[in-house]
C-alpha cells in the first residue's frame, strides 16, 4: 500500500507510465495498491481500500501456489 500523487508521480489520470518506468491505473490521488511484478516492474492501482485489495491479491496468489503443489 502507498500514497500516490497522480499529477506528481504519473503526470495525470488514466493508464499511465511514471518517469521511473512504473505503470498503473491512476484514477485519483491517494491510497493505492502497489504490486511488484515477477519481472521487477511496479504496477500501481489507486483504490479507496488498498488493504482489502492487497488481501484479495495475497489470497489469490496463495491459492495459486497451493494448487501448483
Amino acid at each position: 500500500m502507498a500514497d500516490t500523487r497522480a499529477l506528481v508521480q504519473f503526470g495525470g489520470w488514466g493508464w499511465r507510465t511514471a518517469l521511473d518506468g512504473s505503470t498503473g491505473i491512476i484514477l485519483r490521488s491517494g491510497e493505492s495498491l502497489e504490486l511488484l511484478l515477477s519481472d521487477d516492474r511496479r504496477f500501481v492501482v489507486t483504490t479507496s481500500d488498498a488493504a482489502s485489495a492487497a488481501g484479495l491479491i495475497n489470497t489469490l496468489l496463495e491459492r495459486e501456489r497451493t494448487h501448483k503443489s
